[in-house]
């Protein structure tokens, strides 16, 4: 985004003239001469947070401009930091006449005063202080990128010119302008066949685009002044960046990154102005964020208007798609752990640095603007880089991550006071808009219960921040400027005593929290065992190798015991599967629920385990359980002899009753067991379990049974071969 405001449709306006200006990124809107009319008397006062102090308002400067067109530097080398502004209210108020000479300014201030401007003939997309080398030490520059230039100011100063690369224009446009050129086409006849040309119209050249744009009675001017120039095709840069050529140290120079219309990247050394490498991308570029170093290794993240944001990396020649926003792209910040974008549709969505979403919040009303906020305070230990959110509502936020930390500024409503007089008494401490018609109105007294520090400041409708800025302003390290929709600038400053904590968050233990370690004197004793271990150390080598294999003797007998009493998940014969069993008791007598758990468990299994049954033994004079509700017919089994050998066992306490066991087996061992009978014991809920294949662990079958128990019992459970 090279240009953001609110539209002019979102007020109460009886009279609005609207302009559009189509300027790198997309549709500009405006307004200028606004008389606002509300039919009730409610105003809206600003309230700042506690954690910053208003060091100036300024409603005089009428400030027309953008986030990327607003910086800090020490541009005069005099240990303090100047603010640089490129302001569009010029321009606004001339573009009614589309022939006129529009003219832009690049303020610099110093305090709260303008030391210097300079104006320019074109729109400025980007401006930003970088490191040149000079003669002996390294000193600071301007670069504005402006139209197909960026130029370079030294101290305010013009100093160097870059020139975008040139493109080739299209053959059939050119054609044309040759034919003109001859004396083969007239003025109509060029504009009717630059017409019927107009599928190609997006690659036309800014000539022909601009002469198709021109009413009537100015048409043979502007072709007989430019049909005899040659026409070439300039690209236009949208976005300017940087990074440091050689290290992130302080000695070493900075790069320039400029994206152009033409979609293309391009990086320039600051030193010897030479063009090192260019990236073509899918789409114009509208935003630049880059770390590292050019010489060692670095990462360029670029946001494009089809709302997606490619990667350029060193030893690459192709750019990577990093992420699909899903929506344009208002800004980007990187943090330490993410990336952070805030789109149109009111979303700002959080991706980890390696491009995957991590967190969507979603807004109540438009974002304007987005920029870092790199906090330079004794409380901002972890070193967090926080970020403010501008809301077309009028308020501005500080988030970390996706946790709102501080409203800086919010607007609150309160109802005017009907008796003139008191408004005119204190009329020379009201601070006067003429486009906004801001008058001093009393406060509601509700307001004053509110935290935070209300701003004699009054509006019949919130004044939306559209550009904002944070860094280091004169002496005063964390400022905040704020430009609003009305031309006011706001200067702001962190209180030292600010920490901008996550609220409702729960919060996790940080450094100042830890408990130091408890670290006992040196006595006697202390210095007596380590001399003996100095002097012992051979012989206590071997006694801790011996009861370490001691030890891990111990785990394999254990583990060995384990296999044979298995007790461990095996695999079940004829099938290749291994299974578990898990039984569970719940009650408290005499009713008891008996839950059974059958699981398969390998990784990557495909195979379906069929064919299983689980059978339920107990004392029939003791113990009373209710078939389980599966249909399928109940079946009593008679066994000759009592199963010493299990392949599963499961052990289940149950208060007050007798030893019972509950079994699994396969339906052919079922049967084969059947013409063995020669002592009877009943068995209940015989019921055949289906187990489902997955690549992880599943729960195959829960079966829930009802005991009436008088006594404890231990349950043992088997699988049987």
């Amino acid at each position: 985004m090279l240009l953001e405001c609110i539209h002019p449709s979102e007020l109460d306006l009886s009279f609005v003239q609207i302009i559009t200006f189509a300027f790198g990124y997309r549709l500009v809107f405006y307004s200028t001469d606004v008389k606002m009319t509300l039919s009730d008397n409610t105003v809206y006062q600003m309230k700042i947070s506690d954690y910053w102090l208003l060091a100036r308002h300024d409603a005089t400067t009428n400030l027309s401009s953008f986030s990327q067109c607003m910086c800090f530097g020490d541009i005069f080398d005099s240990s303090t930091n100047e603010l640089i502004i490129a302001d569009f209210s010029q321009y606004f108020k001339d573009i009614h006449s589309n022939l006129k000479h529009y003219e832009f300014k690049i303020k610099a201030f110093k305090g709260i005063k303008i030391i210097n401007e300079i104006s320019h003939l074109e729109a400025p997309s980007g401006i930003i202080i970088f490191k040149c080398k000079g003669k002996d030490k390294i000193i600071l520059d301007l670069a504005v990128a402006s139209g197909p230039y960026i130029y370079v100011y030294r101290k305010l100063s013009p100093y160097y010119k870059y020139i975008l690369p040139s493109l080739q224009p299209q053959p059939n446009e050119l054609q044309l302008w040759e034919q003109a050129r001859e004396g083969k086409l007239t003025a109509e006849e060029l504009r009717k066949k630059l017409e019927e040309l107009k599928c190609e119209f997006y690659k036309f050249t800014s000539r022909s685009i601009r002469y198709q744009q021109l009413p009537s009675n100015h048409l043979h001017e502007f072709f007989n002044t430019y049909r005899v120039i040659p026409l070439e095709k300039q690209t236009v840069a949208t976005c300017l960046s940087k990074m440091s050529k050689q290290h992130s140290g302080p000695n070493s120079w900075d790069c320039l990154i400029v994206g152009t219309e033409s979609c293309f990247v391009y990086i320039y050394d600051s030193v010897s102005h030479n063009s090192l490498c260019q990236f073509s991308l899918p789409s114009v570029p509208v935003h630049l964020n880059a770390v590292g170093s050019y010489d060692i290794d670095y990462h360029i993240l670029v946001t494009c208007r089809n709302g997606r944001i490619y990667s350029i990396k060193r030893g690459e020649t192709n750019v990577n798609l990093y992420v699909d926003a899903e929506s344009q792209i208002i800004g980007l910040v990187r943090t330490n752990k993410a990336v952070i974008v805030a789109c149109m549709d009111q979303t700002v969505r959080g991706f980890s640095l390696q491009g995957r979403p991590v967190w969507r919040v979603r807004h109540s009303c438009e974002i304007l603007t987005i920029t870092p906020m790199n906090l330079i305070s004794s409380n901002n230990r972890n070193h967090e880089i926080y970020y403010i959110l501008c809301l077309s509502d009028g308020s501005v936020h500080v988030y970390c991550d996706q946790h709102l930390c501080d409203t800086c500024i919010t607007w609150i409503p309160s109802i005017q006071n009907n008796d003139t007089d008191n408004n005119t008494s204190n009329h020379s401490t009201n601070i006067v808009s003429s486009n906004l018609d801001s008058t001093k109105k009393t406060v509601n007294k509700q307001n004053k219960n509110q935290s935070g520090k209300l701003i004699d400041y009054y509006l019949k409708k919130p004044d939306p921040i559209v550009a904002c800025c944070f860094g280091k302003y004169d002496r005063e390290v964390n400022t905040l400027i704020l430009i609003s929709q009305g031309g006011h600038m706001f200067i702001l400053i962190a209180k030292r005593s600010a920490n901008f904590i996550p609220m409702n968050v729960i919060q996790s233990r940080t450094n100042g929290q830890l408990n130091s370690l408890n670290i006992p004197k040196k006595s006697k004793l202390f210095m007596d065992l380590t001399l003996r271990e100095q002097l012992n150390a051979p012989q206590m080598y071997r006694q801790f190798m011996r009861d370490l294999c001691f030890i891990k003797r111990s785990v394999a007998s254990n583990f060995l015991n384990m296999l044979q009493n298995h007790s461990n998940p095996i695999p079940i014969a004829g099938f290749g599967e291994q299974i578990k069993l898990n039984v569970h008791v719940q009650g408290l007598g005499p009713d008891y629920t008996l839950i059974c758990e059958v699981v398969q468990i390998k990784d990557g299994a495909m195979s379906i385990v069929k064919g299983l049954y689980i059978i339920i033994l107990f004392n029939a004079s003791v113990y009373h359980v209710d078939p389980v509700l599966i249909p399928e017919r109940c079946r009593t089994l008679i066994l000759t002899q009592y199963i010493q050998k299990s392949l599963f066992l499961e052990r289940i306490k149950i208060p007050y009753s007798d030893i019972h066991e509950v079994t699994i087996f396969s339906s052919s061992i079922c049967h084969r067991n059947l013409n063995e009978l020669t002592e009877m014991i009943k068995f209940y809920s015989l019921c055949n379990c289906q187990f489902s294949a997955s690549n992880s662990t599943i729960l195959i079958q829960r079966f829930i049974l009802t005991i009436n128990a008088c006594s404890t019992f231990l349950c043992y459970l088997y699988i049987l071969q």
